[in-house]
């Protein structure tokens, strides 16, 4: 069951007429399935953030779709963003007023969790993580420290995809193996998906299925296994490097051609769908220029209406809600410097 499709997803960043518009995702296929772990591997600029966080609702498309959990991201019952999906984003965003206790226990609020389970899920992440004392402000914490608290902010409602961006970067190698245990031993006994971005390339053979992302583009989509063996490689690094050189560099407004020539060269005709799945979707958004949306697909950003019911309202306000908001805003007021 599939947790998350991209198909033919566009993204680009300046005027729509610019022709030297940034293009950051081109015509980028992508499917994760519950129950695994999928390594989003490519080198800083070359689109996972962006990708990530139009996952999470965050950002739109330009032109494509994107269905998370059998919705569109953004959408009202979609529950993305919002308690279905854990995000933890490069960047840190914590409330550095906050103990790491406090920390938790404001999330887990947030999602509406009883303070029995939100108790028994910092005493599993606090020994998994190895978070610093309870009454530490976040603040105080070193920025690797930090990253381990929102990496739990992110786990502690047990959500049913989490998105993990660059989250061992710093952490110690026993570390970061025992978080990468945890994950594998976690979907392998529920349907949780994650996708998880590294600069550890090797760490993510892990991984069920990992994507070789570069320009904006998924090169190759399959298993480690597959892609060591496709490319006679003995590590993952040497077949991403090796796929890299024979992509070559290109133009922008010719990636998804090119893309379809190296392929094919790479893996032989008949096998190409096996490299990147739908790729002639991809052939043929280049053709008619982005298809879909309509007439102004690729002049526009895809929002879609956040309409809500009084009931999806009233959901959003619950009373543990309220109360943690009404906590987080009193804390940070006594305990800001004046």
């Amino acid at each position: 069951m599939t947790a998350v499709e991209v198909i033919s997803g566009y993204k680009y960043y300046g005027k729509a007429n610019d022709p030297n518009k940034k293009i950051v995702l081109n015509h980028l296929n992508m499917s994760v399935t519950r129950g695994s772990i999928y390594g989003l591997l490519g080198a800083s600029g070359c689109g996972k953030t962006t990708l990530l966080s139009c996952i999470v609702g965050r950002k739109f498309l330009n032109d494509g779709e994107i269905n998370v959990l059998g919705g569109t991201p953004g959408t009202a019952g979609s529950g993305v963003p919002g308690p279905r999906i854990g995000y933890m984003p490069q960047d840190i965003a914590l409330v550095e007023e906050f103990t790491i206790k406090e920390t938790i226990y404001y999330f887990g609020r947030i999602y509406g969790m009883s303070k029995e389970k939100i108790r028994e899920r910092y005493k599993l992440l606090k020994h998994l993580l190895e978070l610093p004392g309870d009454e530490r402000y976040v603040g105080n914490c070193s920025g690797g420290q930090q990253r381990r608290v929102s990496f739990a902010a992110a786990m502690v409602h047990e959500p049913e995809l989490l998105i993990l961006d660059e989250p061992t970067v710093g952490l110690d190698p026993l570390l970061r193996e025992k978080i990468w245990q945890y994950l594998v031993e976690t979907t392998s006994t529920s349907k949780m998906a994650v996708i998880i971005t590294t600069h550890y390339i090797e760490e993510a053979k892990q991984a069920g299925f990992i994507g070789l992302m570069r320009n904006g583009i998924l090169l190759a989509e399959d298993s480690p296994t597959n892609i060591l063996e496709r490319f006679s490689c003995t590590s993952l690094e040497e077949a991403f490097l090796n796929l890299c050189q024979k992509h070559g560099p290109s133009e922008e407004a010719d990636r998804t051609t090119h893309q379809t020539a190296t392929l094919r060269a790479i893996a032989g005709a008949q096998d190409l769908k096996k490299v990147i799945p739908a790729l002639g979707t991809n052939e043929q958004k280049a053709k008619d220029g982005g298809g879909g949306g309509g007439g102004g697909g690729l002049f526009a950003e895809k929002r879609k209406p956040l309409t809500s019911t009084i009931k999806e309202l009233v959901s959003f306000t619950s009373k543990r809600r309220m109360n943690a908001l009404l906590s987080k805003n009193f804390l940070q007021m006594i305990r800001q410097p004046a």
